[in-house]
């Protein structure tokens, strides 16, 4: 029995239908043809029990990207406008990068471009130290704010020690929020202070409660 469902750009999918076919070559025709009867829907997925068989989209339409949480998009805004000459990384509750600016970029010798989307713990940990940025993560994901020095690398493999201060924002635990990175060398750990300084005050600022 395969089942299809008929979305729309956003993703939700507000009907299904059901059909016995013979193989998943005349699914695909079934989805196409459903496709063609659905104006309001830009792709069709089709299962065949728990089995994901194909998405088959309409040309020249792409998914929508999902929305951004409050705390994440906060996260980012922040991050953008700390005029830092550190490395300001923000990433999602499962790690992945959602924003890298040109210090993270000069730090670590990745283009945004090729860090965006990248999980953390495969872009700058060392490969000795991968154990502990996983454990730094797991605090963090508890909702505990973590600073100190950590031997990361560089694009080209070139470990150095860090100082790093990350703050979690948002309600990580429940799979809303982000964490935000401020990392530069050791010795420079000022302009870690300094940065986060000034995300945390553009967060606070954005939470402050409208007047009415």
């Amino acid at each position: 029995m395969y089942t299809f469902y008929c979305c729309r750009p956003d993703g939700a999918a507000p009907a299904f239908e059901a059909h016995e076919l013979g193989s998943d070559a005349a699914a695909a025709d079934q989805a196409r043809r459903l496709l063609g009867q659905h104006a309001s829907c830009s792709h069709v997925t089709v299962y065949d029990g728990e089995r994901e068989v194909e998405t088959h989209r309409r040309p020249g339409v792409e998914p929508a990207p999902p929305p951004l949480s409050v705390e994440l998009a906060e996260a980012i805004r922040a991050a953008a406008l700390a005029s830092s000459k550190a490395a300001v990384i923000v990433t999602d509750p499962q790690g992945a990068v959602v924003f890298w600016n040109d210090g993270a970029s000069k730090l670590y010798g990745w283009s945004a471009a090729d860090a965006l989307g990248a999980n953390i713990l495969d872009v700058t940990p060392a490969v000795q130290t991968k154990r502990k940025a996983s454990a730094i993560m797991d605090k963090l994901l508890a909702g505990e704010p973590w600073e100190g020095e950590i031997t990361l690398k560089r694009r080209n493999g070139a470990r150095f020690t860090a100082f790093v201060a990350d703050t979690p924002v948002g309600r990580l635990a429940d799979g809303d929020g982000a964490i935000v990175g401020v990392s530069a060398p050791a010795e420079k750990r000022s302009l870690v202070w300094q940065a986060q300084a000034e995300i945390l005050a553009q967060l606070s600022r954005s939470r402050r409660p409208e007047r009415v």
